[in-house]
Order: structure tokens, then sequence, then C-alpha cells
């Protein structure tokens, strides 16, 4: 395994420790910004801390710029959508609409999106390292956020992407409690037209 610090030392300086670590992240973002949709199954394994234990999903997987929705197998009709500035949950059955401005919602909204197209601009002011990984697969980013300043819970993302491809393949989110959930996507299929209602935020 190669592994590169990143130290975030000041917002705008650059966070690329080498030539080469800047274009493995640059081809990241090149395939994240030409990709117009995704669509996938998804594995969601989250770890509960407290209970010490993980509850596994499947779901189906829909990605396009802005946008982002996951509607799991069981129960039927529960869902997390991301729509522009929006938040959706739907957990057994229970709607919860919320704004991406502030807490929690903002900070899944910037990352989530953001590891989706290995862009992270959106987060730069709330990250204070960043680790660059390489696996025989996989590259692997991993962002450790400054909560005082994020507020939303989040310690730290992970986010691998195919050596081929270039593209996101696994995200992990760790939270401050010890939780973490991770999203896998298998039998991913680029370029998809994707009807619109899968993003639908509904009140």
């Amino acid at each position: 395994m190669k592994k590169i610090l990143l130290p975030l030392l000041l917002l705008a300086a650059p966070l690329l420790a080498t030539a080469q670590d800047h274009a493995v992240l640059d081809a990241i973002k090149q395939a994240g910004s030409t990709t117009t949709s995704i669509v996938s199954r998804l594995q969601q394994d989250k770890y509960v801390a407290l209970l010490e234990t993980t509850v596994s999903s499947t779901a189906s997987f829909q990605y396009a710029p802005g946008l982002m929705s996951i509607h799991y197998d069981e129960p039927a009709g529960d869902c997390f959508v991301i729509n522009d500035m929006q938040v959706m949950m739907v957990t057994k059955g229970k709607r919860r609409v919320m704004s991406a401005k502030s807490g929690t919602a903002k900070m899944m909204r910037i990352m989530l999106l953001a590891a989706m197209t290995g862009d992270y601009h959106e987060a730069e002011e709330y990250m204070t390292k960043m680790n660059v990984d390489e696996l025989d697969d996989c590259h692997i980013v991993e962002v450790e956020l400054d909560d005082e300043k994020a507020r939303g819970g989040i310690s730290k993302v992970e986010a691998r992407y195919d050596k081929g491809t270039k593209r996101i393949s696994t995200i992990m989110m760790h939270y401050t409690n010890g939780d973490y959930t991770s999203y896998t996507l298998t039998d991913v299929r680029v370029g998809a037209q994707l009807d619109s209602s899968l993003f639908a935020i509904k009140k």
C-alpha cells in the first residue's frame, strides 16, 4: 500500500504532494466531470457503535450531477434522496425533508456528491487532512473533517475509486459517535437516461 499524507495547512495551498498524486486525483475528477449518470445496485452496511452491530441493506442507486437517490429493497418505499439543496429520508414509511444548508444534511450532501465526482472543493473549508492510498485495484481518498466547523457529526469520509475507470466504487462515512456507514456500488451502468421522479422530493 502506498500512503501519502496531505495536510491542509492553508485553504488555498496545493493539496497534492507530488505530480503523480496530482495526476491521479485529476484523472478521478475528470472521470467524475464527464459522468452524466450512474445506475447500480448498492450494498449498505451501517455499523452502530452503541449496539456493536451492523445493519445491512440492499438498494437501487441512481446518480446524476447534483442528484443522488437510494431506493431500498426493504422496507419498500424507504429511500434517501439528494436534490439540489434538499435531502429527503424515508425510514419505515416516515418521511423527513431537510434543508441541506446546515448540519448533518449539509455535510452528507457535500461529502457524498464530492466522493461521486472526486471534486472536493466545496468541502475544503471543513477539511483538516487528506490521505491518498493506493491498493492493487483502487485508489483511496480519505478526508478528515473538523466537526467544530462542519457541525454535521461526520468525522471522516473514505472514497474508493476503480483504478481502471477512475469512478467511485465505495464510500464510507465515519461519524463522531463511532458509527460508520459504507455504500458499495455493484453492477454499475454509466450514461443511462434517468427518470426525474427518482430524485423527487415529496413533502
